[in-house]
């Protein structure tokens, strides 16, 4: 893959959005998970990183993120999550035991890093969908971040960054990171000081800004095109009802300075993140899941010949656009699930 590729990767996967010299810098205004420390002006969250076990000893490098149990998300400075709470009996969790240290001991569940990951964007001006792609890391059978606390139902939303091996193997305090160890989306992890940092997701939610962490999909597209983890055990979790949806524009406008940028296009061609819209979520919302529900939507040539195309971030612009016939889905009938799963958990909203 050329140097020029690898480029387009990160921006697409990973890339900030940046501020121009006149704007005010982004702030946080509602920083729902309190274990992170974010860092805009780098664009990633700092979050404690955990070291449980496999029932037979192999190390389990892993992150907390969301619970659905009140007091445990107040414990480790967690979203909470009520809504994992239907996917209790979901066969793909994995089961884990804490003891009185809160260290973890977990009965399946391996990933694998090893594998390249690679996507290689589609002709110009349509890069999505790519020509080819290969998720960097890859969950067995038995994985899903979700993890069922045994004897309880409590949740813990616990995606593994980095799994049997060492501490020493994976010191990257200064970046630089292996990621043929190391989930992809991480910039740099610290088995010294137990954190880890990983990029940060940008999108929209109810017409606001938001920032997010992006960790694993059901499916290896979304898996590779957010440097996450393909976890194909979690296609029972969409039928639970645990998660809500997230809209995706294929081919929303483009041009890196232009303000309306957005969609899959835009963010394949080296111009940032896609900036997706979360459903259902807003500033002041009680409920909230981690996992969402990719619905992708196109703009119609009929929409875009007659202006109509700009930048969306809320649901209810989706769902009016939709019912104008101005977007469809990529089939061509209404927008809707394609039964594609991505663990987002929402960091917080931006000003």
């Amino acid at each position: 893959m050329t140097k020029t590729i690898l480029g387009i990767l990160a921006l697409a996967a990973t890339g900030a959005i940046q501020a121009n010299a006149t704007e005010t810098p982004p702030m946080i205004v509602n920083q729902l998970l309190k274990s992170a420390k974010v860092d805009l002006m780098h664009d990633y969250a700092t979050l404690p990183l955990h070291l449980g076990h496999m029932k037979d000893g192999r190390k389990v490098w892993f992150v907390l993120t969301d619970s659905n149990d009140d007091a445990s998300a107040d414990r480790f400075g967690l979203v909470h999550a009520a809504q994992l709470g239907v996917a209790l009996n979901a066969k793909s969790n994995r089961t884990a035991t804490i003891d009185a240290k809160g260290n973890f001991t977990f009965d399946r569940g391996t990933v694998d890093f090893s594998p390249k990951r690679s996507l290689v964007p589609g002709d110009a001006p349509n890069f999505f969908p790519p020509k080819s792609f290969q998720p960097g890391s890859v969950g067995d059978m038995d994985y899903s971040p979700l993890v069922r606390i045994a004897g309880t139902n409590v949740i813990y939303n616990a995606p593994i960054v980095a799994f049997d091996v060492d501490a020493s193997a994976i010191s990257f305090c200064q970046g630089n990171v292996n990621h043929d160890l190391v989930l992809d989306r991480v910039v740099k992890i610290c088995p010294a000081s137990m954190e880890v940092s990983v990029q940060l997701g940008h999108g929209f939610a109810a017409g606001e800004k938001v920032i997010y962490l992006s960790f694993d999909s059901n499916n290896p597209l979304p898996a590779t095109m957010e440097a996450g983890t393909y976890t194909p055990a979690t296609a029972d979790l969409i039928a639970t009802g645990a998660s809500e949806t997230l809209f995706a524009l294929a081919n929303g406008p483009t041009g890196i300075n232009n303000p309306e940028r957005q969609g899959f296009n835009s963010a394949l061609s080296g111009e940032g993140p896609s900036l997706n819209i979360l459903n259902g979520l807003t500033n002041h919302s009680r409920g909230y899941t981690p996992l969402w529900d990719v619905n992708v939507a196109v703009w119609t040539n009929q929409a875009i010949e007659n202006g109509q195309r700009r930048l969306i971030t809320s649901g209810d612009q989706v769902d009016n656009l939709d019912r104008a016939m101005a977007l469809t889905n990529p089939m061509g009938g209404r927008v809707g699930s394609l039964g594609l799963l991505v663990n987002c958990p929402v960091i917080g909203f931006l000003k």
